[in-house]
């Protein structure tokens, strides 16, 4: 669960996290850019994720992550097409509450 490992050494919120595309991630100078944030929004009888800016001036950050985590990124970004790192059951990316549940067992 490569989100988990994420989200720990970087401290990212889970709507950030499942926010994250990949043009966000910087390799070079091993940094993530903290832009926007995701929630979910009932639409038509189910939910659906939503991409918007963080409630907060303050939010939009750069935060730098350690070289351990570099390899695990890469890996990820090889794995799979989808512009978010972290993906569900489709390519758009992982939902709030579906990634909730999958916390639930770490």
């Amino acid at each position: 669960m490569y989100g988990v490992v994420i989200a720990l050494y970087t401290g990212l919120r889970i709507g950030e996290l499942l926010s994250i595309e990949w043009s966000d991630v910087d390799f070079k100078h091993s940094c993530i850019v903290v832009n926007k944030t995701c929630y979910d929004s009932w639409y038509n009888g189910k939910y659906v994720k939503c991409i918007d800016v963080p409630k907060t001036p303050t939010s939009i950050r750069i935060i730098p992550f350690p070289r351990q985590i570099l390899p695990f990124l890469k890996e990820m970004k090889k794995a799979h097409k989808s512009k978010y790192i972290i993906i569900g059951k489709t390519n758009e990316g992982a939902q709030i509450r579906s990634y909730q549940q999958v916390l639930k067992y770490y």
